[in-house]
Formats: structure tokens, C-alpha cells, sequence
């Protein structure tokens, strides 16, 4: 610790640059007078907590602070207050998943004791009241806590009894649990559909409140939730613990409210000149209609496809049905019953501008016409 050894302290900042660490800048709030130390950054990179002995500025020896970075430049330090800050020593402070600080304390109940570690809870701007990490502590020093990115791992330093030196380091394994918090939300409103019906690949059921669905998971796995709501075009996505701290895990699905004879336009759907092979850039964008008809299992569409107004309109009108039929077979052929879709090609009848034959258009404009659609013909059954 630094007070023993006298011994005034600076945080610097480097880059490693072409694999060599290099010195780019120093803490503009470094002063030879006394030390700033201890830095912890958030993982965004702007949120700077460190310890401070610097004088007339806080509640004691040394005190933790916060400094955020704005438009590249660090704001003024800010002191934590009396919530965290004692007539003693606070140090090592280490923000954990932008969410908790864990620091040491000597506060002792009548005069400096050893260190022990505490933490807080960081919401918005504001900070929860203290609470002691009993786990940890011992009557001995205890701080330094550090905990790995996943938060399954953290190391810390200890003067415990059962060390081998003065001060030690040791290893901690977490275990904890990961709870889900989903919001199904309302893509036109951008209000979250209350009580929505959703179902998980695992077929384990939530809790619902309101809008916001509760579950607990499980630790390296991957589940599908797939939205069932009439009226919308469902929706699905794959949520992971994979790689996860152990906490709070927050997803959000967007969904959108559709009714029978709605358009969609397929964006991304080419064919060579004359052609209708379906293009590895087009397979892209029809995963993404087959994944639709997947979530919404009821519903039977139409695939148009449409082309400009140059060249005849019999030309236009087989080749935009020959587009629509390929574009069709290939989405029967990954699993979509024939049933369920309709191909049709509308030639240059649906133009979606002023660029009918003999009007003179630029090709940005006529590519507006060239198009493939697809309309919802049926919703369960109506």
C-alpha cells in the first residue's frame, strides 16, 4: 500500500501499438503532491474509478473517486461521498460489469482496523448503500478484489491466517445463476405487448408481469424463445449464458402487427440479366421469408416478383413468373409445404412509379419496380 512506502502515485495510460506497450498519455489529474492510484475503468472505457490521498477534497486518508471521460477528455474528479468514503483509508476500488464496485475499507468501528472489502451497486448515476463481503473477510487484511469478465473467476489479496508470506494472493470460484428478463416489444408502437405468449426451445415456462418475462437459466447454453401472437408476424432469436457473467441477462424481441393482405418487400433479391437462377446474395433473403413462415406456422403467402416496364409486356410477364417460381421452389425445398405459398409473376403491371412504357427513366429509378413481394393471403385459417 502506497502510505507506508511514502511513495506518490500516477496512473498512465498505454496502447499497445504494434505489439509494443506504449505510453500515450498520463491521468490529467496526476499531481506530484500526492498519489492517484488504483484505476479501474468501466468497460466501455469512460467511467474512471481510483484512490486518492489528495487533500481538502474528501472525508478522509485516502478516498475513492470517479472521473468520466466526455469528447475525449476526463471530467473533474468526482468523490464518491460518505456512503463510500470513511475518516480512513477506501482503495482498490474494481467495477465489475458496469454494474458493481467492490473496494477495501480499514473503517473500523473506534479506530483504523484491518482491510476488509465492501461493494456497492452502481444504477444509472446513483449508488446503493454499502454492504460488507462477508464471504471474503477475515480479521486480517483482505482487498484487491478482481473478478474475471464471465464472473465465474476473481483473485484477491489476504493476509489470513494460512498464507505463506505477508500478503497473498488467492483464487476464488463463483458460482452463481443466470436469471432472463425478456420484453417482446411492438415494432410500429414501440410499446411492449403486454402478456405476450412466447415459447423456449426447452419448453421451460416463465413468469409474466405486466410486459417483462422472468426466467431462470442455464449456465453454457444456448435456448431458442420463439414469440406465438396472433396478429403479428412472430419472431425468434437464440439466447446464450455462453460466455455470460453470472447475473441479470436482458434481451428484448421485436415483433410487428400484420393483417391479412399485407405487403412485403424482399429486399436484396437479384437474377442475372434475362436469368432466374436464384443468386447466393438471394438465398440470403429468402432464409430470412422461410424463417418467418417457420415462426408463423399459420399463415399461407404469395410470392411476387415484379419487373420494370422496359421490354414487352409478355416478356416481363413470363420472365417475373419464372423469377417468382424459382424463388418459390427454393423456399419448398428448405422445408415450407407447397400449401403454404403462391408464386406469381406480375410483370410490369404494379409499377410502383411513373416509369411506364415510353416514359424515360434512369436505371436508379427503374429499379424501384424491380422488386419481389410477399403478401399474407391467409392468418390462421381466415
Amino acid at each position: 500500500m502506497y502510505r507506508k512506502a511514502d511513495i506518490r502515485l500516477k496512473i498512465i495510460i498505454a496502447k499497445k501499438i504494434n505489439g509494443v506497450w506504449t505510453l500515450t498519455e498520463e491521468f490529467p489529474y496526476n499531481n506530484s503532491a500526492y498519489s492517484v492510484g488504483h484505476p479501474s475503468i468501466s468497460t466501455t472505457g469512460d467511467t474512471l474509478f481510483y484512490s486518492s490521498n489528495q487533500p481538502d477534497s474528501g472525508f478522509g486518508e485516502s478516498d475513492i473517486y470517479m472521473s468520466v471521460r466526455k469528447d475525449g477528455k476526463w471530467g473533474q474528479p468526482i468523490n464518491l461521498g460518505d456512503k463510500v468514503n470513511s475518516a480512513y483509508d477506501e482503495m482498490f476500488p474494481f467495477f465489475f460489469d458496469n454494474s458493481v464496485l467492490f473496494y477495501a475499507t480499514n473503517k473500523g468501528e473506534n479506530e483504523k482496523a484491518d482491510f476488509d472489502l465492501n461493494y456497492i451497486c452502481k444504477t444509472g448515476n446513483s449508488f446503493s448503500a454499502p454492504k460488507s463481503l462477508e464471504m471474503f473477510n477475515t480479521e486480517e487484511d483482505d482487498f484487491g478484489l478482481i473478478i474475471h469478465p464471465e464472473g465465474k473467476v476473481g483473485y484477491f489479496v489476504s493476509r489470513r491466517e494460512g498464507g505463506l508470506g505477508d500478503d497473498d494472493i488467492y483464487k476464488v470460484t463463483f458460482k452463481g445463476e443466470y436469471s432472463l428478463e425478456l420484453v417482446v416489444m411492438d415494432k410500429k408502437s414501440k410499446q411492449a405487448v403486454p402478456n405476450p405468449k412466447v415459447k423456449f426451445s426447452d419448453n421451460v415456462l416463465g413468469t409474466l408481469a405486466g410486459a417483462l418475462l422472468t426466467r431462470m437459466l442455464i449456465e453454457n447454453s444456448t435456448i431458442t424463445v420463439n414469440t406465438e401472437i396472433e396478429g403479428y408476424q412472430n419472431s425468434s432469436k437464440s439466447i446464450t449464458t455462453v460466455g455470460k457473467a453470472y447475473g441479470i441477462i436482458k434481451d428484448t424481441l421485436w415483433i410487428e402487427k400484420v393483417e391479412v393482405g399485407q405487403k412485403f418487400v424482399l429486399e436484396n433479391i437479384f437474377y442475372d440479366y434475362d436469368k432466374w437462377d436464384i443468386l447466393p446474395a438471394s438465398e440470403v433473403e429468402l432464409n430470412k421469408l422461410i424463417k418467418v413462415m417457420v415462426d408463423n406456422p399459420s399463415w399461407k403467402v404469395e410470392l411476387g416478383s415484379h419487373t420494370d416496364a422496359r421490354g414487352s409486356d409478355s416478356y416481363n410477364e413470363t420472365l417475373s413468373q419464372k423469377r417468382s417460381d424459382s424463388a418459390v421452389n427454393y423456399i419448398i425445398q428448405n422445408g415450407i409445404a407447397k400449401e403454404r405459398i403462391i408464386a406469381k409473376g406480375y410483370g410490369e403491371t404494379q409499377l410502383v412509379n411513373h416509369c411506364k412504357n415510353g416514359v424515360e427513366c434512369t436505371d436508379e429509378v427503374h429499379r424501384q419496380n424491380r422488386r419481389t413481394e410477399f403478401k399474407i393471403l391467409e392468418m390462421d385459417g381466415k
